[in-house]
């Protein structure tokens, strides 16, 4: 207790008491703390040796009343000196209990600000460097920290202090705490990182698999349990506002992801053909259907004066974005070959795909298959390759759909590899379909398949159409048969049609 500095009031209870002690006969009466005068009556005068002394032992108080010669007074003047003790503690702890109230109503002041603030903030770094901020400053800390373990991402850390700190140590203070979070105050020795002298820790309570914790570090003293309590009101608001800052963030991700995908379909679609040749004897349509929004089929068709007809599809291996990559790649070398390399036969085409593509594949570890077909429309005959690619199927006008077997390996693996041609005689009236696996894989409710048998049944109902009601019929027979299941590949094919 230090009483240095009375104030008015109990500078006035003191005279009243020393005014009765001198109309008694005293010359003078002192106040008397740890060996130093704090309070005089009268004001100045200073005798040096007094008469009668009592003192409280509660608060250490001493009264001293000098040259006082009057015996049998030492009770009172000790039941006064321990009243006055007692009025002059009370007041104290009064006033230590409305600083602490003042201090609690300033921080709860503080902490509802602090609620308001952090529901605006819809972003999780405003959000953090807010939190971080503001607990420092209501725990009177030199900084605060906030870490949020997301799955399979690296952990978010935001720090605000006037000394930061290496963000390792702030993770280490975070695996401490992870092992114990019902343990929330550390001291530096209790093995804390380096550069933390004591620590006090909440974890904001969010969606599963998310582990987020809020820390203030180095307080002059240590923490104390009214800090705990504190820092933990703070996270047990923050937490709902970080969940909805996670999910504004998810969202965000979504539609950014969802406009990078919309646009690159778009790139993709404008990849294939916008519009198909139109040719005597011939009527050729193709279509490619993603179970994406990105695929990795594609199909061309090209007709060049003075040269035959070229069309190609292909399927490469996988879904998604890393095969509508690997697919624009493809498709782009394939339709280069076509235009500009001079040849005879498909199966230089599919060569040299596998020249110019081999170390892509071969570095993602995927392949594509592939079909190419070139119409020589003097000879009437049909020269394919055949690049593992099923089904192809060949419906003459007069006899049973034919499987075209796929006869050589996939592009992409082998080095060097020498692919082969074939041919086929074709009529007036024969139809040639390609597709990728999407069609005879298709699943129905029970998980079965749709097969080739039923691909081959469902040709003859539809070869006298044109190729487009072709494609048009098999893809609507297709969907019937899966009916709501989701379409499990992409589904292309092309459709060519001999008509005169």
């Amino acid at each position: 207790m230090s009483l240095a500095n009375l104030v008015p009031q109990h500078k006035t209870e003191f005279e009243t008491m020393a005014t009765v002690w001198l109309q008694l006969g005293a010359s003078s009466v002192q106040l008397v703390e740890n060996g130093s005068v704090i309070a005089s009556y009268p004001v100045g005068k200073t005798d040096l040796t007094p008469a009668m002394i009592a003192n409280d032992k509660v608060t250490g108080l001493e009264l001293h009343i000098h040259n006082f010669m009057r015996s049998g007074w030492q009770p009172s003047a000790d039941l006064q000196i321990q009243m006055f003790g007692q009025v002059l503690n009370a007041d104290q702890e009064m006033d230590a209990l409305t600083s602490s109230l003042v201090e609690t109503q300033d921080r709860l002041v503080a902490l509802y600000d602090l609620s308001r603030a952090t529901r605006r903030a819809i972003e999780v770094d405003d959000l953090l460097n807010l939190l971080t901020v503001e607990s420092s400053r209501l725990l009177d800390a030199d900084g605060a920290f906030a870490v949020v373990y997301l799955p399979g991402q690296p952990p978010i850390v935001r720090q605000s202090a006037a000394n930061p700190l290496p963000e390792s140590q702030l993770l280490a203070a975070a695996a401490l705490y992870r092992l114990d979070p019902n343990k929330r105050t550390f001291k530096d020795s209790q093995t804390l990182p380096t550069g933390l002298r004591n620590v006090v820790m909440s974890y904001m309570p969010v969606r599963d698999k998310v582990f987020a914790c809020l820390g203030v570090f180095n307080k002059d003293g240590n923490f104390t349990a009214p800090d705990s309590k504190l820092l933990k009101a703070i996270t047990d608001q923050a937490g709902a506002n970080l969940d909805n800052a996670l999910l504004y963030q998810d969202a965000i991700l979504r539609v950014r992801q969802d406009t990078e995908m919309d646009l690159a379909r778009q790139v993709q679609t404008s990849l294939m053909p916008q519009s198909l040749p139109k040719l005597k004897g011939v009527d050729i349509y193709g279509v490619s259907i993603p179970a994406l929004q990105v695929g990795g089929d594609f199909f061309d068709v090209v007709a060049m004066p003075n040269r035959p007809l070229v069309f190609l599809m292909g399927d490469v291996t996988g879904k998604g974005m890393p095969a509508a990559l690997l697919m624009s790649m493809t498709h782009t070398v394939a339709r280069s070959a076509i235009r500009y390399m001079p040849f005879k036969a498909p199966n230089q085409i599919l060569e040299r795909l596998n020249k110019d593509l081999l170390d892509d594949y071969s570095t993602v570890g995927m392949f594509t298959t592939a079909f190419v077909g070139v119409l020589e429309e003097t000879n009437q005959r049909l020269l394919y390759s055949n690049a593992g690619q099923s089904p192809i199927i060949f419906i003459p006008q007069k006899g049973e759909p034919l499987l075209l077997e796929a006869d050589d390996i996939p592009v992409g693996i082998f080095d060097g590899h020498i692919y082969k041609s074939q041919t086929l005689e074709i009529s007036i009236g024969d139809v040639l379909v390609a597709m990728t696996d999407g069609f005879n894989e298709t699943r129905d409710q029970t998980g079965e398949l749709f097969g080739i048998e039923r691909l081959k049944s469902e040709l003859v109902k539809l070869v006298h159409l044109s190729a487009q009601e072709i494609a048009t019929g098999l893809i609507q027979a297709v969907s019937d048969y899966a009916g709501d299941h989701p379409q499990d590949d992409d589904r292309t094919l092309v459709v060519l049609k001999v008509t005169s």
